[in-house]
């Protein structure tokens, strides 16, 4: 059973990763689905946007609106760490290690998680587009904070929860690609069609429809990055 779902894990995060061992975290005799760098950014990614959602779960206008100029140039000096690390590591300048690449990975996810959360806003039926979800460097700060402690607990705690760590990290996998589906069903007529009811189960088919097409893309990309290690067996991942 358990190497059965390595092969799940592994499969659903081939076409994202290099899955190195030695670059991966392994808890509960299971590695992750994808490496420290990716864990990351995933984590950070969905971490963020589970406070975000928090933080405005009794608001009923969203705030659906990019994020002001300044708190894009926080965003950006977030992404830059993993940058840097990868950059410097892959060019011999220097040695990483998985926590650096946890860390790294973790921040740019935070940031891209702030910079996209007007757009996952969005996604719901009452969304103002003219208030942002970090307005005020109090408001951004708080989110920063929060994830920050928040991925912080899960590097101290994964080694401890087993196989619950990596299944953790493969849903927070599934949960980026299927908002990434949702947010390019969303600009299309059928989804305007289809979201006009406004009770919650009229929301349902379309949500299990974005996690079949997140499915959908991730197996897809697994078997392009399997075809392409055919066709170029000299090409190593990065």
């Amino acid at each position: 059973m358990q190497s059965i779902l390595q092969q799940i894990l592994y499969f659903f995060g081939h076409g994202l990763c290099h899955q190195y061992p030695e670059r991966s975290f392994e808890a509960g005799g299971l590695y992750f689905s994808v490496c420290a760098r990716d864990t990351g950014i995933f984590l950070g990614f969905v971490f963020t946007l589970v406070i975000l959602l928090l933080l405005y779960a009794r608001t009923k206008d969203k705030p659906a609106a990019l994020p002001p100029a300044w708190a894009v140039v926080v965003c950006v000096v977030l992404i830059l760490p993993l940058a840097l690390d990868g950059a410097s590591s892959y060019l011999g300048l220097r040695e990483t290690n998985n926590l650096l690449r946890y860390l790294s990975g973790y921040l740019c996810g935070t940031g891209v998680a702030v910079l996209a959360s007007g757009g996952v806003f969005s996604l719901w039926t009452r969304a103002n587009h003219g208030l942002s979800a970090v307005s005020t460097p109090g408001r951004l700060s708080t989110v920063l904070v929060a994830s920050a402690a928040a991925g912080a607990a899960f590097y101290l705690v994964y080694p401890y929860l087993g196989a619950g760590a990596p299944l953790l990290v493969f849903v927070a996998q599934w949960l980026v690609f299927t908002l990434i589906v949702a947010l390019i069903l969303s600009s299309t007529t059928f989804w305007r069609k289809a979201s006009t009811e406004r009770k919650p189960a009229g929301n349902i088919p379309l949500f299990l429809l974005c996690i079949l097409g997140a499915g959908v893309v991730m197996a897809a990309m697994s078997f392009v990055a399997s075809g392409f290690a055919l066709l170029f067996p000299w090409y190593v991942h990065p």
